[in-house]
């Protein structure tokens, strides 16, 4: 299990600019705010996942993770 600061540094490594976040059970998932409802280009989120660290795509984690999730926080400042 990772914790948020390695996740914030895991994400920033893909892109320095991301300013907020949101967690959920299994996952971070990291944005810009200005971008934070576009989905595709540079704006994409990325994800973090907890138990392994491993980054993936938003798309990708919201076909994975279960409909009924709800997020644990939104939209937090880094």
């Amino acid at each position: 299990m990772i914790a948020l600061k390695q996740a914030i540094r895991i994400a920033r490594e893909y892109n320095p600019d991301f300013d907020i976040y949101s967690e959920y059970k299994d996952a971070y998932v990291f944005c810009r705010e200005e971008h934070m409802y576009d989905i595709g280009g540079e704006g994409t989120p990325l994800v973090v996942l907890k138990d392994t660290g491993e980054p993936m795509s938003f798309t990708e984690f919201l076909l994975m993770k279960p409909e009924d999730e709800e997020p644990i926080r939104l939209q937090v400042r880094i």
